[in-house]
């Protein structure tokens, strides 16, 4: 019965192991030049895509710096309604983040 028990604790640290290995693997250069990889770009993206359309209209008009004032004078709505949707946005993209992929927001 220990024995059993030390060996899933043992086999847990190393999946940690493991998964903290490839979060943290190292990217070489190309034989073919430089390259450049976004990694947060690459995250925001699939986060976007899984998202309702409207949501992803809010959230990619706050990244581009449009602010809930005038959004809401666009569209003829109260500024903390626009808020308000941009809370409920955020945190789908959240559960949607988490859901797929856990250790991207904490």
């Amino acid at each position: 019965m220990i024995v059993s028990w030390v060996n899933s604790i043992a086999l847990n640290q190393y999946k940690r192991a493991i998964q903290k290995e490839c979060l943290h693997q190292e990217i070489h250069e190309s034989h073919h030049g430089t390259t450049c990889l976004n990694l947060a770009a690459i995250d925001i993206s699939r986060m976007l895509r899984a998202c309702r359309p409207a949501d992803r209209q809010l959230l990619e008009a706050q990244m581009k710096g449009v602010t809930a004032k005038e959004i809401a004078s666009d569209q003829g709505l109260p500024a903390s309604t626009v808020r308000i949707r941009f809370l409920r946005a955020r945190r789908s993209a959240r559960a949607l983040a988490t859901a797929t992929r856990p250790y991207l927001v904490t």
